[in-house]
């Protein structure tokens, strides 16, 4: 208040005044100027951050980024087509084509006794039964149509894919009684009838019959091995008896157990359908039974529910490696380090 009527008395004594500012007045102007000029710069470095973020968002709509589905949760993808129009891997696919017409299936008295004497010659001799080789009789001429089926066995890669894009639950472990057997490039094995039909039939495809199975092995002169009728152990990745246990197996072809399934390139039919002697038993669709006309197999029929199966395997020795061997399994039991399978489809 002093201060104020001080003012006024100078003023009226035509004393010049000067208005009245607060201390620190003068101050804060000069600091708030000097701060424009950063909060300036700040503000545009945040603009260009934003428009740069917009870019990249813009980019990744057009082109998304993909994620390898194993590296991932499961998704629920159960057709091929929808993995195909994704950008997501697929099983690989490298199907031939066994055109239509004839072909010799089966075995006759004169193979039969050849298979029985290799197998009494073998590791296991005791073992041998002319009666298992008999449900290969007689040998008889089969017309099977235009179809289409898998080069190589199903690997554990492309079966792992199916269980990641299909969300597909097996009932139990696909690990092997062998520690590196389940590296990507191998047949998958362990897995039931069943789960081979089911990923046979999300990609579109089947199981082969055995006769169209037995066709892609032996083209149409009827020979034992996909090769040829003269064994050479070096071709096919098989074993000594078919015993379980490490000292039955054989490494003479390169594999103690299996192989990746490109490995054995000589172990390949007149169709150019590799593995169908060794490296794995593969299922086929159909009921085991004898052959129409078999008046030397005495053996009962397994029953209804009784699958079968094609080829030799690694722990298979030549008379079990040929391409007229039968297998026949319980299917809701089955599983083995020794079973996989591959798929076929009509053309």
């Amino acid at each position: 208040m002093e201060n104020i009527n001080d003012n006024n008395d100078n003023k009226e004594k035509g004393i010049e005044v000067t208005d009245y500012k607060q201390p620190n007045e003068d101050k804060n102007a000069v600091e708030l100027q000097s701060n424009i000029k950063p909060m300036a710069h700040k503000n545009k470095i945040i603009i260009i951050i934003f428009i740069a973020l917009l870019l990249v968002a813009i980019t990744v709509l057009i082109n998304p980024v993909v994620i390898n589905p194993v590296a991932v949760n499961p998704v629920d993808v159960v057709t091929p087509e929808a993995v195909v129009n994704s950008k997501t891997p697929t099983p690989v696919d490298d199907m031939i084509l066994i055109p239509a017409g004839d072909f010799i299936m089966g075995s006759t008295d004169t193979e039969i006794d050849m298979a029985f004497a290799m197998c009494k010659e073998g590791e296991y001799p005791s073992g041998c039964s002319r009666a298992n080789y008999e449900l290969e009789y007689p040998s008889h001429t089969v017309f099977v149509d235009d179809y289409l089926i898998d080069k190589r066995e199903v690997t554990n890669r492309d079966f792992n894919l199916f269980l990641i894009l299909k969300n597909y639950r097996v009932s139990s472990s696909l690990d092997s009684p062998y520690e590196y057997e389940n590296a990507d490039n191998l047949p998958v094995s362990m897995i039931t009838f069943k789960e081979a039909v089911d990923y046979c039939t999300w990609f579109n495809k089947r199981l082969p019959t055995e006769a169209e199975w037995e066709k892609a092995a032996r083209g149409t002169n009827g020979i034992m091995w996909p090769w040829g009728s003269t064994w050479y152990p070096n071709k096919s990745n098989h074993g000594k008896s078919g015993e379980t246990g490490k000292e039955h197996l054989d490494d003479s072809d390169g594999y103690l157990t299996s192989a990746p399934v490109d490995a054995t390139p000589e172990d390949i039919s007149p169709y150019g359908i590799i593995n169908m002697s060794g490296n794995v038993v593969e299922f086929v669709s159909g009921v085991f039974k004898p052959y129409k006309e078999n008046d030397k197999y005495n053996i009962l029929e397994a029953g209804p529910n009784t699958i079968l199966m094609k080829g030799g395997s690694y722990k298979e020795d030549k008379f079990n490696s040929r391409t007229t061997t039968r297998w026949n399994e319980v299917p809701n039991y089955f599983r083995s380090p020794v079973a996989g399978f591959r798929c076929a489809k009509d053309k």
